[in-house]
């Protein structure tokens, strides 16, 4: 008597693009966080330190595999401008000094 066992597996590209917006998603509740901190802490120092982690956060974000395509539009504290051809974005924050400097 022979027996013949066959296995397959298939990766699902499904799982693997969720995965990517699932890290995709935690990087930007970082931005986010460090953009509250931004735009309300009353200490310029703790502004500044926020300023400094939402670039750390924002730039490891955007090394991510994926990361073009994701449009990071629940990060209210930053402005992401496109040219027409969307072939690259600008990311701009305002880190609040005093009355008259940001």
């Amino acid at each position: 008597m022979i027996s013949i066992f066959t296995i397959s597996v298939f990766a699902q590209k499904a799982d693997t693009i969720s995965t990517k917006e699932n890290t995709l998603s935690a990087l930007e509740q970082k931005v986010m966080h460090w953009g509250d901190i931004l735009l309300k802490d009353s200490l310029l120092e703790n502004r500044k330190a926020a300023a400094e982690q939402l670039f750390k956060s924002l730039t490891t974000a955007l090394q991510a595999e994926g990361s073009f395509a994701y449009p990071f539009d629940s990060v209210q504290t930053l402005s992401i401008q496109y040219p027409s051809d969307s072939t690259f974005r600008i990311f701009t924050w305002q880190l609040y000094v005093d009355k008259d400097r940001y």
